[in-house]
């Protein structure tokens, strides 16, 4: 094998790992992408989850307000009820009279 020859398979050779790299350096910027994509993926997903839970724990507020007026409500309810059998007692007693 001659000087030639040798220099000719180490260029070859070269040339194969310029390649490799090549390949290398597109596969880093692609996962690099990726993973850049992800870490705005991930942050957007955190902001909704933090927009999320502020909005179950107003929704849980808002429940509990919404109890105390259906409770005071119903209670006002039972009352009117009342009055309405209250009233028609004295009228029938009115009427008996």
């Amino acid at each position: 094998m001659g000087l030639e020859e040798t220099i000719h398979e180490f260029n070859q050779f070269c040339n194969k790992l310029e390649l490799v790299i090549d390949s290398f350096i597109n596969t880093y910027d692609n996962l690099e992408e990726k993973y850049n994509d992800i870490l705005k993926k991930l942050w957007s997903a955190k902001s909704e989850i933090n927009l999320m839970q502020s909005n179950l724990q107003e929704m849980k507020k808002n429940k509990e307000k919404n109890k105390i007026l259906f409770d005071s409500c119903k209670e006002i309810i039972e009352r009117i009820d009342k009055i309405e059998e209250m009233v028609k007692s004295l009228e029938i007693e009115f009427l008996n009279e």
